[in-house]
């Protein structure tokens, strides 16, 4: 479960993982092992789809919590992922579109060159699968009907000043445009649910705070590989458990501890850096031989 380069014989090992986002505690729910392109396994380089790498996320979170909106980066621009979380988890979605017909690019121009526009939306464009759709079998699968027909899709096309989802023209006007099957959306609605989106940095700075912690092995065994990324998103879910605990003790104990309602997320109590290194003093404490009792 790893992916192959262009270069022979060298292997990257890739991850995907679905966090919940809010205001009190990010906490990684699933993690799945992409593989793209293993030309060393069958000499086919098989590649799993995205449509099944999210299915397969969605099943794990699913069993933990109830998701009613999905928000992933433009990787998953997928006629086949859309179809998964429309379909058969039937949540929301909100995902960046890459600009790729000439329709959406139109529809761009005109957000761009008219600054009375701060948002379009264009509303209920049949999504339609191809027969060839990744994960997707059109025949038999009973969620795809007539002409391949899947669901209905909102784009929207909105201003951005975010870098990672955020397209450029050549006069550098930024703008973002988004898919969702969320329904009725309106261009106040748009900017809403855009701003929505930024929440996905927690996820940008969870792997920040994830890969250093990932042991250092030198086997190419994918299953030590991906035992040693779930063992650190572990103690990465530990840390933000173990803070969050004590930012409820102590607003049970200060009246005036705690957030606003339209305030950011406090800052932790413990360091992910204390957090480690009392985890370490606590384990060494346990192999120790216990002390002689005073008779």
């Amino acid at each position: 479960m790893v992916n192959g380069t262009q270069e022979d014989d060298v292997y990257e090992y890739q991850y995907a993982t679905l966090t919940i986002v809010s205001n009190n505690v990010p906490l990684i729910l699933a993690v799945e092992p992409v593989r793209h392109h293993s030309v060393w396994e069958d000499g086919d380089g098989r590649s799993v789809s995205w449509a099944e790498v999210v299915d397969r996320l969605m099943e794990q979170a699913t069993d933990l919590v109830d998701i009613d909106l999905v928000m992933a980066d433009k990787a998953f621009d997928q006629h086949g992922v859309f179809h998964v979380l429309d379909q058969r988890h039937d949540v929301d979605y909100l995902i960046p579109k890459k600009e790729d017909s000439e329709h959406l690019r139109g529809q761009a121009e005109e957000v761009r060159d008219d600054p009375a526009v701060t948002a379009r939306v264009e509303q209920d464009a049949a999504l339609h699968l191809r027969d060839n759709t990744p994960y997707i079998d059109t025949e038999s699968d009973p969620d795809v009907d007539e002409d391949n027909y899947s669901h209905d899709v909102t784009f929207m096309h909105v201003p951005a000043d975010r870098n990672d989802w955020i397209i450029r023209n050549a006069n550098d006007t930024g703008y973002a445009l988004f898919a969702t099957n969320c329904d009725n959306v309106t261009p106040m609605d748009a900017e809403d649910l855009t701003n929505r989106y930024s929440h996905r940095w927690d996820i940008e700075n969870e792997y920040r705070m994830v890969l250093p912690m990932v042991p250092s092995i030198a086997s190419k065994d994918y299953r030590m590989r991906f035992f040693s990324f779930v063992f650190s998103t572990l103690l990465y879910n530990m840390w933000r458990i173990v803070d969050h605990s004590l930012k409820e003790i102590a607003s049970e104990a200060y009246d005036d501890y705690g957030r606003g309602p339209h305030e950011d997320r406090l800052d932790p109590i413990l360091t992910l850096a204390d957090f480690l290194g009392s985890s370490l003093i606590l384990m060494i404490m346990d192999g120790l031989d216990p002390p002689d009792r005073a008779v």
